[in-house]
């Protein structure tokens, strides 16, 4: 017997730390001497030497024993004898617990092998082997598992049919010796068993996929960037004999491969059930490329998000570019959507003429010289949404436009174009129009005063079109009164000009909820004991929210002292539904007087509560579906509201 043998004990398979580490002896004297007790009090072992049995302490330990459950083929004790006997080394066998029990609804004989080891395996090497050997007994693979216990010897009651075997006389097994007869036995049974595996494996198609040009560079550079075998070792898949293990695996049984095709190109095929991301199940029995494995295991199989994400890290500038031009894709078919057209006929009109006197400043016919005039051509698109995107209010003389924000900002003339250009995007190809300038001379007598003239024409190439856009803004685009509007179902926000206003539509904005009390169903279930109409209540902001008539959605509270108003205006407000304002305000409002508040306390509220009043005065009566606002400084307005609470 082996000296150096040396298993773990737990008192049950619930203790998470060994009572103690036993020998070769000890385990052979619980074979002659079972316990009785339930299966579930009693002890366990685990093949490997460690101070826990989980899977990392499994993967790093050192292993003294092999262990093979004939749990499902009902061998006696001759049986068992001929298949271990056969490798002329030591080994140990003892009947389980579920020994000619009955186990769901079958009663057979179930055996445990433990068979001792010369010197200690890592966990690679036992998986294999172990594998290996349960094909060969017809075993139960389960055990194989790095991590598997195995139960001590033990009857479930006095009386009950146990056997054992005892062979621990014979020569201790060198398992790291390939040509061991236990050890060739098993190697040479898991490699016929894995080429059958992978032979089925082969014939499958790899999983199609429709990449468009822009990213194929992307994946390419992923595919050069890693390697089919590191990827799935990172994320826990382990090698056994020419297969891998899925971390997921219940079995035990090694069952992912991976392939080499006619083309040069490793491809993964996975036999395991749907718990392995990889599982051929989730692939439609495809097999995997590299790119393929990557989306599964670090993207959740959301192809889109990895292709970003690698453009990322493995190529920033394309990504860039591609970026630009998908933000340009956008903006065009947004363009599309809200005017019919990418380019409006009075857009194409401001175009050809900028166009026009480009080419005059440079001398150039465009039937000499398409190639330079095409160059010069304004973007049509940026002039489309800037001429429909902003207004000019000649009392402020300002420009008023939407910023990606969504918010109204104002500029002055001098600031105006650049910040249309920030907006919408630029009308002239500065580049353009310097490279075409570079080969005009301006007859100056340095080159200094050149390059200075040269620098002044450009400028002036570049002014035509902040000239024409703020000459057709002032001239067409001129409103001094915005409405204020929320869509609840737009994709994004605009500026619609009226005949004497520009209204401005928002889009949604879900809510921000603040976090929740941990408590916060008791405090509900004893508000609504107190309000029973609160579900009712709220019903009644969301159908105010989408009614045509909002003169229905009044709500007239009689809230008594410590009634608790405060509590359910305050939920409201901390979500920004509601504004509150006072009787006066609102005869101010009436009244065209600035009253300190603005669009913004009002764009994206569905209630508006008057708090503390004795009596309905006439202007209470008078507010509709909309509110005018006259704040200081700033355009007159209106806003719309679609709940009205009053409290007395």
């Amino acid at each position: 017997m082996s000296a150096a043998f040396r298993l773990p004990l737990y008192a049950s398979h619930n203790e998470n730390s060994p009572a103690k580490h036993i020998s070769l002896t000890t385990l052979l004297t619980m074979a002659m001497n079972p316990t009785t007790r339930p299966k579930d009090k009693a002890a366990c072992l685990t093949p490997f030497d460690a101070e826990g049995k989980t899977k990392p302490y499994a993967l790093e330990s050192s292993y003294w024993a092999l262990v093979c459950d004939h749990d499902d083929d009902s061998r006696d004790r001759e049986e068992i004898s001929a298949i271990y006997d056969s490798y002329g080394c030591a080994w140990l066998a003892f009947t389980t617990s579920s020994h000619q029990q009955n186990k769901k609804g079958v009663t057979a004989n179930r055996w445990k092998v433990v068979i001792p080891l010369l010197t200690p395996i890592d966990s690679s090497r036992y998986g294999t082997i172990c594998n290996g050997l349960a094909m060969l007994g017809n075993a139960d693979r389960a055990q194989a598992r790095v991590q598997q216990v195995f139960y001590a010897p033990n009857v479930i009651e006095a009386g009950a049919a146990y056997e054992y075997i005892d062979r621990t006389d014979s020569p201790l097994l060198d398992a790291s010796d390939d040509n061991a007869p236990l050890t060739k036995a098993a190697l040479t049974a898991l490699e016929d068993a894995q080429a059958t595996a992978e032979a089925e494996a082969r014939p499958a198609m790899p999983k199609p996929r429709s990449v468009r040009a822009e990213d194929a560079g992307v994946i390419d550079k992923a595919v050069a960037a890693y390697d089919i075998d590191s990827v799935i070792e990172a994320e826990g898949y382990r090698r056994i004999g020419r297969a891998w293990l899925s971390p997921n695996s219940t079995t035990g049984s090694a069952g992912v491969h991976i392939l080499t095709g006619p083309d040069g190109k490793k491809r993964l095929y996975s036999h395991h059930g749907e718990s392995d991301p990889l599982s051929n199940l989730n692939h439609d029995g495809h097999s995997l490329d590299l790119f393929d494995v990557l989306v599964a295991l670090k993207y959740g199989g959301d192809f889109s998000r990895a292709v970003r994400a690698f453009a990322d890290d493995l190529d920033p500038d394309g990504q860039k570019r591609r970026r630009q031009e998908y933000a340009k894709e956008k903006a065009r078919e947004e363009t599309i959507d809200q005017f019919g057209a990418s380019v409006t006929p009075e857009a194409q009109k401001i175009a050809d003429y900028i166009h026009q006197q480009l080419l005059e400043r440079f001398g150039i016919d465009p039937a000499d010289d398409p190639d330079a005039a095409e160059s010069l051509l304004p973007n049509g698109e940026n002039i489309t949404r800037m001429i429909n995107g902003a207004f000019w209010s000649g009392t402020k003389s300002k420009i008023f436009l939407l910023n990606h924000d969504e918010s109204l900002v104002q500029f002055k003339e001098t600031d105006a174009y650049k910040f249309l250009c920030r907006t919408f995007g630029t009308i002239i190809d500065k580049q353009a129009v310097t490279d075409l300038a570079k080969s005009l001379a301006f007859g100056c007598t340095s080159d200094a005063a050149e390059e200075s003239a040269r620098a002044k024409f450009i400028s002036g190439c570049m002014a035509i079109a902040l000239t024409a856009i703020l000459d057709h803004l002032k001239y067409a685009n001129q409103r001094e009164s915005v409405e204020w509007r929320v869509d609840m179902f737009a994709k994004f926000s605009r500026l619609e000009l009226q005949e004497d206003k520009a209204r401005i539509v928002l889009t949604h904005k879900p809510l921000k909820l603040p976090r929740r009390p941990a408590d916060h169903a008791a405090i509900v279930a004893d508000y609504l004991q107190h309000f029973p109409k609160l579900d009712a209540f709220i019903e009644l902001l969301v159908a105010a929210r989408f009614a045509g008539d909002r003169k229905k959605a009044y709500l007239w509270l009689f809230a008594s002292t410590d009634w608790g108003k405060g509590l359910l205006l305050g939920a409201l407000s901390q979500i920004g539904l509601v504004v509150n304002l006072s009787v006066k305000e609102v005869e101010a409002m009436f009244e065209g007087k600035p009253v300190g508040r603005s669009p913004l306390d009002f764009k994206r509220a569905f209630v508006l509560a008057i708090d503390e009043f004795k009596t309905v005065k006439a202007e209470l009566k008078q507010l509709q579906s909309v509110i005018e606002l006259a704040p200081k400084n700033q355009l007159t307005s209106s806003v719309e509201v679609f709940a009205y609470s009053g409290e007395r």
